[in-house]
């Protein structure tokens, strides 16, 4: 499995243009090169700093949509530069925002799909498993999803953005799955790590910090769940923590690596 970070921030940070530098932009990655997962307002800008192919991306994963995960331009910048020979893009996101996306991106090679939370799908040649997420909604309404994904090769990812500690449908679904008795553990892990090694309100809106990250690492290591070759990382990082790359890093080291803009892992 082949991840691509292209932002690592959380919503807070300005836009850097064209050049990151040691700056961060939203959070938005690429998964074995064609999945995308959440592509928020500067997604372009990194495809074009990163040099992502955009005509192997086909499909976008949005794991909510919350502005800084999920930008309509940005879906329709991506679908216009890919050559019209390809199959329309694929864009999944929660059900309850299908019909304004089919209205924003009316006229564009883009198919948009649904899902919900507890739903099992398939997209980009990974298996999807959809779950609640404890981060909060404007709309009152559970629209945030953590995301349980297994590529072609069975290597399985737990995407833990955005959300603060794991509801009991995730503990329950990862119990089952991934009890030693099974044999096995999750390959990685990423983390949001929106308060860095704060103690910070806005854990109590659906974020963590590292001593959370820790915690529930901690519990999924009892059980086997987390493994000695599980691969963890952290992102969503605020800008507002105003820790420097090398400092955080330090503060979580050893067990867990920092993303930051345009770094690629292989595992």
């Amino acid at each position: 499995m082949k991840l691509q970070f292209l932002g690592t921030g959380a919503a807070d940070w300005p836009n850097p243009g064209k050049d990151v530098g040691h700056s961060r932009r939203y959070s938005s990655m690429i998964l074995d090169g064609n999945v995308m997962i959440d592509c928020g307002p500067m997604t372009v800008d990194a495809i074009e700093e990163f040099g992502v192919e955009v005509n192997a991306l086909s499909c976008v994963v949005i794991s909510h949509p919350h502005s800084d995960h999920l930008n309509f331009k940005q879906v329709t910048e991506i679908a216009r530069r890919r050559s019209k020979k390809l199959p329309p893009l694929e864009l999944y996101l929660n059900k309850l925002f299908v019909e304004l996306a089919r209205v924003r991106l009316c006229g564009e090679r883009v198919e948009v799909k649904g899902f919900q939370q507890t739903d099992h799908f398939h997209a980009g040649g990974c298996e999807f498993r959809s779950f609640p997420a404890n981060h909060m909604s404007e709309m009152n309404a559970p629209v945030a999803s953590h995301l349980v994904i297994t590529n072609a090769e069975e290597r399985t990812l737990f995407y833990q953005l955005d959300g603060s500690w794991l509801p009991p449908e995730v503990w329950k679904y990862l119990f089952r799955e991934w009890h030693p008795k099974t044999d096995k553990a999750l390959d990685a892990i990423i983390w949001e790590l929106t308060c860095g090694n704060q103690v910070d309100w806005r854990q109590f809106e659906g974020h963590a910090n590292f001593a959370m990250v820790r915690e529930m690492t901690a519990v999924l290591r009892e059980y086997g769940i987390v493994g000695t070759r599980t691969r963890m990382f952290c992102t969503h990082i605020a800008k507002f923590i105003e820790d420097d790359h090398e400092s955080l890093q330090a503060a979580i080291t050893p067990n867990y690596t920092l993303a930051y803009d345009g770094l690629t892992t292989e595992f």
